[in-house]
């Protein structure tokens, strides 16, 4: 359950799905021949999401980075826009519309 920005400097607590960035990381992994795919949330508050963005390490964890461009909406009305695949994992951003 997401409680709060994955920034580890700040403090804001997670409310809503239309502030900040809610990012999705999906782990895929092949166990005793079947496919298992684990999910995990993050979320950047409004102020963060401003500023930087999350980053796929080559040691499986994700990290805060400064972010350079803006993430727009996919036109096509993607819920999850995937950013970076690393390894077998990918992350991926949730574009709210109302």
């Amino acid at each position: 359950m997401l409680a709060k920005c994955a920034n580890p400097i700040c403090s804001s607590i997670f409310r809503y799905l239309d502030e900040g960035k809610l990012f999705r990381v999906e782990n895929g992994q092949v166990q005793t021949g079947e496919y298992k795919r684990q999910v995990e949330y993050f979320w950047l508050c409004p102020a963060c999401s401003e500023k930087m963005t999350l980053h796929l390490s080559e040691d499986k964890t994700v990290t805060t980075i400064s972010a350079l461009t803006a993430t727009e909406i996919a036109p096509d009305g993607t819920r999850f826009i995937p950013l970076e695949r690393n390894q077998d994992r990918l992350l991926s951003w949730l574009a709210y519309r109302e």
